[in-house]
């Protein structure tokens, strides 16, 4: 299960990221563990995770945030659904990435999946399941961290 310091670490993650591509802060809402099914949003990236850990990182974002986080990133066709694909991987690969650098070797990242079209991320009473849902210009997203030690 998933230890309060290494949560705090993901979400330190989402807020490091926003401030330093884009210089703003994301409104982090109160997180919640999943107790039914959730319904992933139009584009997710997911970094699945191995070594001392099992399990999985979820970014996913309404394509509004990510086309607004795309023009803030100075991208002129923020549009493409192939660059809406790209920015949700990449997010969910820079949160990943920061928290692998607190942990260690043994904690292993793949490369990022990415969905351009609704999921759910099913209930398991085995796994914790944390869901932080997030604010950004007025836009929703949400991280999902599902894994254990």
């Amino acid at each position: 299960m998933i230890e309060e310091q290494q949560f705090v670490l993901f979400i330190a993650g989402v807020q490091h990221y926003f401030k330093q591509t884009c210089n703003e802060i994301v409104k982090v809402m109160p997180p919640y563990i999943l107790d039914t099914e959730f319904s992933l949003m139009d584009y997710t990236g997911v970094i699945a995770i191995s070594g001392n850990h099992i399990g999985r990182v979820y970014f996913t974002a309404e394509q509004p945030l990510l086309r607004c986080l795309l023009q803030s990133l100075g991208e002129p066709d923020a549009n493409n659904p192939i660059m809406l694909s790209d920015i949700a991987g990449e997010v969910a690969n820079q949160i990943s990435g920061n928290f692998r650098s607190k942990l260690g070797q043994n904690f292993i990242i793949s490369t990022p999946s990415v969905y351009n079209h609704r999921l759910n991320v099913n209930y398991d009473e085995r796994r914790a399941t944390y869901v932080v849902p997030l604010l950004w210009r007025g836009e929703k997203a949400s991280l999902v961290v599902d894994f254990q030690r």
